[in-house]
């Protein structure tokens, strides 16, 4: 209907759009289009989709080039995520992901009526041959889709190489699955090829990625990108990449679910863009990834320092987050709150992330706020005052758990994910 009232030369008397005149003189300086509903705002300002455009082509150059694929700008990642799953799937069809997966997935899918099956990982992701078994099993639906995070995965920190995301999309491609590729952390290399980097010179920038897109033949893969880690979330901006046939549907999900974006955000941040151009956006990403290089860096010193032979963590050289387990460990849930309560240290048990319920023995550690060296050994002594201070009857320690879980008493994730709420 919107599409029919645009028609040229068509006077509307079906619209209900607040008048354009009735508007702050600052408002009307961005014109009638990004300031009233629209069926461009249900896509976006048109010239931030051109640049969004020209970025996945210089980042991806997605094989067999645009025919039959476009974008599209969504309300960030989180909203991609869930259109994706409304669209390329129906009730009861189940969605593959990663054994520990964000809790964003996990919430779309039970809203809407997709049951989530995990798939055993190591440090590179998602495991090809543990896929295949869980796709020839029994499972509780049709799968439809394998959502996947390619770089920094949250909560684990892993990267996918390209060899595993070429045998993970080549057996996309033999069970006819979509995949749901979500990378918010590509632009947050902390080494590219200088793992000694001394200064924000020395970091890769804005760099071509590997990715399921870059790779994309058939057009099944979707591809959600987002501004959050890299310039802001406040923008509440991202965009996907995907065939043209789900991009249409898209348009129409997005004028029933979301109705338009903001034209405000999007002048804001194409001026921006603008200002910054391609060199300033490739100099603010080198300081972004020295930035949190030495934020990763100086908590892992710490950990290094306090904490060995207490606990075990990996070094990732994308995204946010160490994947930390205290020695012997077998469930991190009951001690999060006595960790904060007692030791003023905060990290989030690993159940928050888990696809199905089970019992985690591992904390996801952001390592953010590590702003100097101080706070990183204050972080390492509290997290090992706490973990030494457990009583073996109060800690789960091995054998513990199963009696809890005999009991009854294993309790479902949302405890957890309220926690990584706050």
């Amino acid at each position: 209907m919107v599409q029919v009232m645009n028609t040229p030369g068509c006077i509307s008397l079906g619209g209900g759009r607040p008048v354009f005149e009735t508007f702050s003189p600052s408002v009307q300086a961005l014109g009638p289009t990004l300031s009233n509903y629209g069926i461009a705002n249900s896509g976006g300002e048109p010239g931030l989709r051109a640049w969004v455009k020209k970025l996945v082509q210089k980042l991806h150059d997605p094989k067999g080039g645009w025919e039959g694929r476009d974008v599209w700008l969504t309300s960030g990642n989180t909203d991609g995520m869930s259109k994706a799953v409304m669209l390329l799937s129906n009730p009861g069809d189940v969605v593959i992901t990663d054994k520990y997966t964000y809790p964003g997935i996990l919430t779309a899918c039970r809203a809407h009526d997709r049951p989530t099956v995990g798939v055993e990982m190591d440090d590179k992701g998602m495991i090809p041959e543990r896929l295949e078994e869980v796709l020839k099993g029994s499972l509780p639906g049709k799968p439809r889709i394998i959502y996947v995070v390619t770089h920094g995965q949250n909560p684990t920190g892993c990267t996918m190489d390209p060899e595993r995301v070429r045998k993970i999309y080549e057996i996309a491609r033999s069970h006819n699955l979509a995949i749901l590729e979500d990378d918010p952390y590509c632009f947050m290399d902390l080494e590219g090829d200088n793992p000694n980097a001394q200064s924000a010179d020395d970091m890769p920038g804005m760099v071509s990625l590997h990715s399921f897109l870059s790779i994309d033949e058939d057009r099944r893969v979707v591809r959600l990108d987002s501004v959050s880690k890299f310039i802001a979330p406040g923008f509440r901006v991202g965009w996907v990449t995907a065939h043209t046939a789900v991009v249409e549907k898209w348009s129409v999900a997005s004028e029933v679910v979301t109705w338009g974006l903001s034209g405000f955000q999007h002048a804001e941040l194409m001026k921006l863009f603008e200002e910054l151009g391609e060199d300033g956006l490739h100099k603010h990403l080198q300081y972004l990834q020295f930035e949190y290089r030495q934020r990763r860096d100086r908590l892992v010193q710490a950990f290094n320092e306090k904490l060995s032979g207490v606990g075990e963590w990996n070094v990732p050289r994308y995204g946010m987050f160490l994947w930390f387990r205290g020695k012997d460990l077998d469930d991190a849930e009951p001690i999060a709150e006595k960790l904060v309560a007692e030791n003023l240290v905060a990290m989030i048990p690993g159940a928050g992330f888990a696809a199905e319920p089970s019992v985690n023995p591992y904390f996801r550690v952001s390592f953010t706020s590590i702003a100097d060296t101080e706070i990183a050994t204050q972080a390492a002594d509290r997290l090992l005052a706490g973990l030494s201070s457990l009583e073996a009857a109060e800690c789960p320690w091995p054998g513990a758990v199963a009696e809890r879980v005999s009991r009854g008493r294993l309790s479902a994730s949302r405890r957890a994910v309220s926690f990584w709420l706050c």
